[in-house]
């Protein structure tokens, strides 16, 4: 299971770095990755700090930490 996990992060986490942030539903039918896997990898990249949470206009965003983001 950690495999899946770990590949679900990954998956995100390349999908932030194309698109930017993101709702979870968007995240989800991006990577196309089962539901249950989305917030499993949302912990997972949000404990390794790779993961920032934007509030905007009410709505929770998952962005990529700026630390984290690829070089532009």
């Amino acid at each position: 299971m950690d495999t899946q996990i770990g590949e679900a992060a990954g998956r995100m986490w390349q999908y932030l770095a194309a698109y930017g942030a993101a709702m979870l539903l968007q995240l989800q039918r991006g990577t196309t990755l089962l539901e249950r896997l989305v917030p499993m990898g949302v912990g997972w990249l949000a404990r390794e700090v790779k993961l920032g949470f934007v509030q905007e206009r009410g709505v929770l965003n998952l962005a990529l930490h700026p630390l984290s983001a690829p070089p532009a």
